[in-house]
């Protein structure tokens, strides 16, 4: 079977979530669990001139990325939750699977890309379980979560793009009919440094694809 795209996800204020509490806060919200502390994000577009973004070619007609945080005036020293699910097919066999991820953010971030489950039970709360750790434990970090020795004069860290790509082979759930949903989720931990300066702009822009390589 030739190599299939099965996923694209970017950052908008449709289908990111966010959350004040946890980075688990936020993933619930995108598997559908709402709290008083999760929500979909806000598009606040390049609050910083310099910026960088993420784009595709104009030829291939793909919406863009939004930049996004959970309402429109950040604060610092602040650390916020973000992530976005896609739901899966439940395959028979075996399946190779390509994650790719591209992110901005002001400041520093720890990306992670894992597949869950959620199973509904009568009378139970939902079950949500990590099936599948594509990135490392832990995720994968870009920059400092503390404000101590950042640097005051270019280059700073949101002048960069980071890039992770990742081959797996998932451990595929067994069907419960009518009870599972199995997603692909990412998910971010963004850190907003303090202000050195009267703006304190916080944005997180990404792409990320899902590709299937049934064998």
């Amino acid at each position: 079977m030739p190599i299939t795209k099965r996923a694209t996800l970017v950052s908008n204020s449709a289908s990111t979530y966010f959350s004040t509490l946890s980075r688990q806060d936020a993933i619930n919200g995108a598997l559908g669990i709402s709290t008083a502390t999760n929500g979909l994000v806000a598009e606040n577009g390049q609050l910083f001139p310099f910026w960088p973004e993420l784009v595709y070619y104009a030829a291939l007609g793909q919406p863009n990325p939004q930049y996004v945080w959970n309402d429109a005036t950040p604060a610092g020293p602040e650390t916020m939750y973000f992530a976005q699910a896609f739901s899966l097919p439940i395959l028979t066999g075996t399946v190779t699977r390509l994650a790719t991820a591209e992110t901005f953010s002001d400041n520093a971030h720890t990306l992670f890309l894992q597949e869950f489950t959620r199973v509904d039970l009568p009378l139970l709360p939902p079950q949500i379980t990590v099936v599948n750790e594509i990135t490392p434990p832990g995720g994968i970090v870009d920059g400092s979560s503390s404000d101590a020795g950042q640097a005051s004069a270019p280059p700073f860290s949101w002048q960069t793009i980071s890039k992770y790509s990742n081959v797996y082979i998932p451990t595929l759930p067994v069907a419960v009919p009518g009870l599972i949903n199995y997603a692909f989720v990412v998910s971010y931990e963004v850190f907003n440094y303090s202000p050195n300066g009267p703006a304190n702009p916080a944005g997180l822009q990404y792409i990320v694809e899902l590709y299937d390589d049934l064998l």
